[in-house]
């Protein structure tokens, strides 16, 4: 007869008593712990851990023990808070423990960049080298990679800097600057024939829940689903138009009563202060001001003003035919002998969506697989290469951003097809619905999409489409949750507008 947990808890806990005469007494506590981690609460396999560290953080026999020093991390990172993870590793390496094995010192210096402790990284690194902590060899690798992100993240900074000079210096000018008339739009370029270069063969990529809900998950993510759905603002500026200039008066005036509620008395926050109200802007600045960067007139000018970005890039394609996709398929796109034509498997349809412009325009994603390799294919009718753009703008100016990698455009008169590195299978939709979403979770998801659109507003980027179904995640728990925020088709690139 099969024992039951907590049998099998006793016999653990009464092997622990008997250790005193056994030579290797870490042994059983690596057993216990290993049956832990699958059978108990993440609040036990803590105490646990901390219990069995207790015990033998004072003997000299299992500091430099390979296994101690892979309890000691383990432990740090099963309390789930990078403080408390660097405290908890700072006092085992205080006490001695893996001062010549590289884990440790990586795991340290890890969470001190997570931290933004940059300099105590750099000399955690520098420690474990000094103490030629093995292997030697990854812990220099891991260290040279550390640096580069250093050296990216200064690159940005710069580059942002230098952005805000630019654009203060277009301000100061602009108020006497002479119209300029548009200029015609350029010819699309189509490439074609042996110059054309084809789509990568070879792609890789790198990528306990409590299930009480602690809150009204479901009411609280309508409500954000709600507020980013409202429509912005913006309205194309007509001139010599009083009726059109009234009306956007009226609306920005319901705008600012709506956000006057929260300056009545007994509200818990406020919008704005008395006193640091921002003054009106002026009519005519205001006027200047206002444009609809979803306009599907405004879209198609600008689109056409980068068809020479686009012909430059080296995954876009122009072809002739658009082939319908069907699931359980194998499709051509682009005729099958040229060089930049791509063989999909088509997987399954993830979602079909119809976006509001004047028209309307559908969107459907898939899961295909590329030479066996998975990825998610984009079709979206009318043709829009938009998205390709923004993703290779802001993988240029912002690593390491949570956002799908484009790996090639293939655009027809009629569709335009965007692989792209494969999506996670969950929406945050998908989980709330299912009510598995737990408030740490929660505060986890919020946390990284605000982390992901800061570095998109960073790069002048609006995603322009945030909602529940619009961040995907990895996984349900904290430990594997990563975010990734897609559908960038109706994003702004404000440096342009």
């Amino acid at each position: 007869m099969a024992m039951t947990k907590q049998q099998q808890l006793q016999g653990f806990e009464a092997e622990l008593i008997q250790l005193d005469n056994s030579p290797d007494p870490l042994h059983t506590w690596i057993s216990y712990i290993s049956w832990a981690r699958s059978a108990l609460q993440k609040d036990q396999i803590v105490q646990l851990l901390e219990r069995c560290i207790g015990k033998f953080i004072g003997e000299s026999r299992y500091l430099e023990d390979a296994r101690f020093v892979r309890l000691c991390v383990t432990h740090a990172d099963a309390l789930g808070d990078y403080h408390a993870a660097e405290e908890a590793l700072r006092k085992s390496r205080t006490a001695g423990v893996g001062s010549r094995s590289a884990l440790i010192y990586e795991a340290h210096a890890i969470v001190l960049e997570k931290l933004r402790a940059f300099a105590k990284a750099e000399t955690v690194y520098a420690e474990g080298k000094s103490n030629e902590a093995q292997p030697l060899k990854r812990l220099e690798q891991r260290w040279e990679e550390f640096r580069g992100r250093m050296k990216r993240r200064v690159e940005r900074q710069r580059k942002h800097e230098s952005r805000s000079v630019h654009r203060k210096a277009l301000s100061s000018v602009e108020k006497n600057a002479a119209p300029i008339e548009p200029s015609p739009p350029p010819q699309k370029v189509r490439k074609r024939g042996e110059e054309d270069k084809p789509i990568s063969r070879k792609l890789a990529f790198g990528t306990e829940d409590s299930s009480d809900m602690t809150i009204n998950t479901k009411l609280a993510m309508q409500d954000v689903d709600a507020m980013f759905n409202s429509p912005l603002p913006f309205e194309e500026h007509k001139e010599n138009s009083s009726s059109e200039d009234n009306r956007m008066l009226e609306e920005k005036a319901n705008i600012d009563q709506r956000l006057a509620v929260n300056k009545s008395p007994g509200i818990g926050f406020q919008i704005y202060s008395d006193g640091n109200e921002p003054r009106p802007m002026p009519q005519d600045k205001e006027k200047a001001a206002i444009i609809n960067p979803y306009s599907m007139e405004v879209r198609v000018r600008v689109e056409e003003s980068l068809a020479e970005w686009f012909a430059q890039q080296g995954n876009y394609y122009v072809v002739d035919i658009a082939p319908e996709i069907e699931v359980g398929r194998t499709s051509i796109i682009g005729e099958e002998l040229r060089s930049d034509g791509v063989s999909v498997a088509v997987q399954k349809l993830r979602s079909d969506t119809d976006f509001r412009f004047e028209t309307f325009r559908r969107s459907r994603v898939y899961d295909v697989s590329v030479d066996d390799a998975r990825m998610t294919m984009i079709v979206q009718n009318p043709a829009d290469p938009w998205e390709l753009y923004l993703l290779r703008q802001l993988s240029r100016q912002s690593q390491g951003i949570s956002i799908p990698r484009a790996v090639g455009l293939y655009d027809a008169e009629s569709k335009s097809y965007l692989l792209c590195s494969a999506y996670p299978n969950l929406s945050l939709s998908q989980i709330y619905q299912n009510e598995r979403l737990s408030k740490a979770l929660l505060c986890f998801v919020v946390a990284e999409v605000l982390a992901i659109l800061e570095n998109c507003h960073a790069c002048g980027i609006i995603h322009g489409a945030l909602t529940s179904d619009t961040i995907l995640l990895k996984g349900t728990s904290i430990h594997d949750a990563g975010v990734l925020l897609v559908h960038f088709s109706l994003g702004v690139d404000t440096t342009i507008h």
